[in-house]
């Protein structure tokens, strides 16, 4: 848990070192990697990351080795892994199928990065699961209240796995062409150039829609990041202070002036090992996506042509 959280002892060291305990028989650290080893009643060898170890040189080789591109796709390179504000975005471990949280996450943000990290697509991985542990109250009557009220927004919180595993959106350029999958209405596919085509697709419940001068993602990933962490960016975006109060309260601001510049940084921090080109791409993307979900939540309520405070 957050040291700050009900559910901690305020020692984070001693919490870690219990659910290695609790896991089985620590059998030493392994040289090469860091990870802990711990054997199972049953006989199998866990790897554990800690990540909580405020020792700099240890941590740094654990890092280093879930971060190892040589064994991104080795799915016994490790088994479970412990850790705080890294949790977060420090690594990106596609075999991860159940994050676990112990004590509620105030920060939208920071659940909806956590929730990520159990829903990158691997081989053979079928399902992802996220579980957020509530400390049960004692007979306090304030206590109680405010857990049940930590317990309320820990399971609303849990509703937005459904909008972090399906993505509903894929953009592309126009006139890219038609995409294997997808329905786009009576007429089909208009190739003429002069129709934004939109298509569905009824198994995935995606959206295919075309965008005049969309900037496509050239690396690997980019486009992965495109297809799976817009929530995160989106979510980073609307809970950035700067957007709120200057989109808000202040009516001299350009739509341009949040939507490029202040999501552009959002994306230039986040990756910023990628290119520029890629870094735009990935904006867009984000920027398209928050358009069609404010579009799509304005004709829920009835609102014919609503203003979208946004531009790509």
């Amino acid at each position: 848990p957050n040291v700050n959280a009900r559910e901690s002892t305020s020692d984070k060291i001693k919490e870690a070192n219990e659910i290695m305990s609790a896991l089985g028989d620590w059998q030493g650290e392994d040289p090469a990697t860091g990870f802990h080893l711990i054997r199972r009643p049953d006989g199998r060898v866990l790897k554990v990351a800690d990540l909580v170890d405020d020792d700099g040189p240890r941590r740094d080789k654990v890092i280093g080795a879930l971060k190892n591109p040589a064994h991104r796709n080795d799915r016994d390179h490790v088994d479970i892994i412990i850790a705080l504000g890294m949790a977060k975005e420090g690594f990106d471990w596609i075999w991860c199928e159940h994050a676990l949280t112990v004590g509620y996450r105030s920060s939208l943000t920071e659940i909806i990065q956590i929730i990520g990290r159990a829903t990158r697509d691997a081989p053979g991985k079928a399902s992802a699961r996220f579980t957020n542990l509530i400390a049960e109250p004692d007979a306090s009557q304030e206590l109680v209240v405010d857990a049940l009220n930590d317990t309320l927004k820990a399971i609303a919180a849990s509703l937005l796995m459904e909008q972090v595993l399906a993505p509903r959106f894929d953009f592309t350029p126009k006139d890219l062409g038609p995409k294997p999958g997808f329905d786009y209405g009576p007429a089909g596919y208009q190739e003429d150039g002069k129709h934004a085509n939109v298509g569905f697709n009824e198994k995935t419940g995606q959206f295919h829609m075309e965008i005049k001068g969309l900037v496509t993602p050239s690396s690997p990933e980019a486009k992965r990041i495109c297809q799976e962490d817009l929530n995160e960016i989106i979510t980073a975006f609307v809970q950035d202070k700067t957007v709120v109060e200057r989109g808000i309260f202040d009516d001299e601001t350009a739509p341009q002036e949040l939507t490029q510049l202040r999501m552009g940084k959002i994306v230039r921090d986040r990756f910023p090992e990628l290119t520029d080109e890629d870094q735009e791409a990935v904006r867009q993307h984000a920027v398209a996506a928050l358009n069609m979900t404010q579009k799509a939540k304005a004709m829920a309520a009835g609102v014919d042509d609503p203003e979208l405070k946004g531009s790509t």
